[in-house]
């Protein structure tokens, strides 16, 4: 076979479907009790089990096969069968693909069933192919049970959503519960010791129910020290290294942060905390995303916090969910708020899921006023800088910004605020992280901190006060829940202090307007967590048309109904269409100039060429490590938009990295910075 490389070169997954075909000859019980469309399906399943365009025509194949196969095969039987086989030269299973992966060739009508046998076998099969290249087991058995220890600690103390989750355990289950309520323990116990994928929405959130289900002690005592869990996401390396760095020796320490990290990749854990993405862009249906699906067939997949998501990103979930369902997996959202037409999106209550919704009255935590549009108009986009100045001498205060440019304007207004923001360099960003949470820990402390929406879900944060720009119901409420999160507000004075700057380019009109029109029933009384999801209620009436008339709702039905024909998309173009992410990572000058030894030192160890001689282990370390270290001094910009016109066009050498002209002002260097910049971040000048 290798004699025709220089000529042609065919794939041996386009091959082994004749194998398979000469061997059912042979043995006619290989394919018996399958039905046409599941042997459809296993032949696509071998012919595509790795990801290579198709542009052979059948007669090519015919061709190679006659002059190639003929000779092997018979060679290939008398050796390992011990038999004389010939080869009969039939085609028929060509005729048997689903589908091409191959642009000018026209997709098919595809049963839903065939499909999901396809999906399930080219799934399974490339589990194993990477379980066996990576030398890692398919399935890590758990040596201890996690719902066991979530038992032992609560004892006969369950919560009413904790009892209702534990015991509808083996069913897809959507609970409705505000902030506090012990929704993740009882989606552990839902899942019963079977295989877990609990997700969250952002990276931070997710390293926290990592290091609450994995590490041994935490400083308020709740972790479970469950070894057998795993993280995935794109920063996962990292937290690995953090949380498992008992050997003192770099080379073991790397080691088994590798082994981990393949293992995890693999999904081989019983328990894994991942973002939504690194499951979920299966339902674009690109080659080489089907092991997601078929994983999840056998799994509890968990989704938290699902209101945050934005209209395509929750269409998409729903697909997704759904199409597990049909498998066989099963699904729990646990969720503060749920509008009423995503549960109608996913199904019948009763019969595809069950529901269970615990407002608890007797929680007190929000009086909410709106602030005089005539004082702080949208054109001004004004803040009351004096109350918050009076409120900062006695407490600690929080103000959401909807834009990044509203919060640095802010923040040049009040140089004595803390800010933090998406753009900030990742060693700047992780600080303030750091900062922001030691600070409200401490309930003496007083003092302000002005933020963006990146505080909505990825911070489990509490302040005294809370000042924020109107958004959407949703995102209100997820604002809201960083104010007195779990302490019962005893006062008659508004905690909630809220500013109609208008929706901008970043919520849809509609939703804002009527987020807007909705609120004032519950302003200047405690806004009760029944009131709230009363509120989520009105806002996105699917019965109301002005609601459905919205391009909230238009963009949810679109994506909910798209149908992704298989091949459509590349997994890379899955990958950034699900998450919505077109942006570049780049590094200021400033920031280049200022570590310039540092960051030429990680580029030279990314182009250390890897040929003979050289230690690939020691080599692979060095690049992780440079890589890690580089990735410290960036950030991302947006692909579309006036950013791009700062950035160099080429990236920098080994990297997808480029560098940025944009003034960054750091937070932690007064260097060459005016005072009324000095710690904003990138600026758009």
């Amino acid at each position: 076979m290798r004699g025709n490389r220089r000529r042609i070169e065919m794939p041996h997954g386009f091959l082994s479907g004749f194998f398979l075909q000469e061997d059912a000859k042979v043995d006619s019980s290989l394919l018996e009790g399958l039905s046409e469309e599941e042997v459809k399906a296993l032949f696509t399943a071998i012919h595509y089990h790795h990801v290579r365009d198709d542009s052979f025509s059948d007669s090519t194949y015919k061709e190679y096969a006659e002059k190639k196969l003929r000779e092997n095969y018979e060679a290939y039987c008398r050796l390992f069968c011990r038999e004389s086989r010939s080869y009969h030269g039939s085609f028929r299973y060509l005729r048997k693909r689903l589908f091409r992966n191959c642009p000018s060739a026209p997709i098919r009508g595809i049963s839903e069933d065939a499909y999901s046998a396809y999906v399930l076998t080219v799934g399974l099969l490339n589990r194993a192919d990477f379980a066996a290249s990576g030398d890692f087991p398919t399935e890590i058995e758990a040596s201890e049970s996690l719902a066991g220890k979530v038992t032992s600690r609560f004892g006969d103390s369950l919560r009413p959503m904790q009892r209702f989750m534990k015991e509808h355990h083996g069913q897809n289950v959507i609970v409705v519960a505000p902030t506090g309520a012990g929704k993740t323990e009882g989606a552990l116990l839902w899942a019963n010791d079977e295989k877990l994928f609990y997700t969250l929405p952002m990276k931070v959130s997710a390293n926290g129910i990592y290091r609450r289900i994995h590490n041994r002690l935490d400083e308020e005592g709740g972790a479970y020290g469950f070894e057998d869990a795993a993280l995935l996401h794109s920063d996962a390396a990292l937290e690995y290294l953090k949380c498992d760095s008992e050997e003192a020796d770099d080379a073991a320490r790397f080691e088994r942060f590798d082994r981990q990290y393949r293992a995890a990749r693999g999904f081989a854990y019983p328990v894994t905390v991942s973002t939504v993405d690194q499951l979920f862009k299966f339902v674009f249906k690109a080659l080489g995303t089907e092991l997601f699906a078929a994983t999840l067939k056998y799994s509890n997949v968990v989704i938290d916090e699902m209101q945050t998501y934005e209209p395509r990103i929750l269409a998409m979930l729903v697909q997704g969910l759904k199409f597990i369902s049909k498998l066989g997996g099963r699904y729990a959202i646990i969720t503060a708020t749920l509008p009423n037409f995503l549960k109608r999106a996913l199904g019948e209550e009763g019969k595809d899921y069950v529901y269970g919704r615990f407002p608890n009255d007797d929680l007190k935590r929000h009086i909410a006023t709106l602030m005089p549009v005539d004082r702080f108009n949208e054109k001004n986009k004004a803040f009351d800088l004096e109350l918050i100045r009076r409120q900062a001498k006695k407490g600690r205060v929080l103000v959401v910004c909807n834009t990044v440019v509203n919060a640095q304007g802010l923040k040049r207004q009040l140089p004595e605020a803390r800010l933090l923001h998406a753009r900030f360099i990742r060693k700047d960003r992780a600080r303030l992280e750091s900062e922001i949470i030691e600070f409200q820990r401490d309930e003496t402390n007083c003092g302000v901190w002005i933020s963006t929406q990146l505080v909505e879900a990825s911070l489990d944060i509490d302040f005294d006060f809370l000042h924020t720009e109107l958004c959407s119901a949703d995102s209100l409420l997820q604002r809201m829940g960083r104010c007195w999160r779990a302490r019962n507000y005893d006062r008659l004075e508004p905690n909630v202090f809220i500013y109609d700057h208008g929706p901008g380019k970043v919520y849809d009109p509609t939703v804002y307007d009527r987020s807007r029109r909705f609120l004032e029933d519950f302003l200047g009384r405690i806004f009760t967590e029944r009131d709230k999801m009363k509120y989520v209620d009105l806002t996105f009436n699917e019965a109301d048309q002005e609601f459905k008339k919205s391009e909230y709702y238009d963009d949810f039905r679109k994506w909910l109904n798209y149908p992704f024909p298989p091949t459509m998309y590349s997994k890379q173009e899955a990958d950034e269409k699900f998450r919505g992410i077109y942006s570049y990572e780049v590094i200021p000058d400033s920031v280049y100039n200022q570590n310039l030894e540092e960051i030429e030192y990680c580029l030279t160890a990314l182009t250390v060429p890897s040929g003979g001689g050289v230690d690939h282990a020691l080599l692979a370390r060095e690049r992780f490590d440079a890589r890690n270290r580089l990735r410290d001094y960036t950030l991302q910009i947006a692909r579309f938009g006036g950013d791009v016109k700062f950035m160099d066009k080429n990236p920098l050498p080994g990297t997808e990295i480029h560098r940025t002209r944009a003034s960054y002002s750091s937070p932690y260097e007064d260097e060459g910075i005016e005072e009324e910049n000095h710690g904003l971040g990138l600026l758009r000048e």
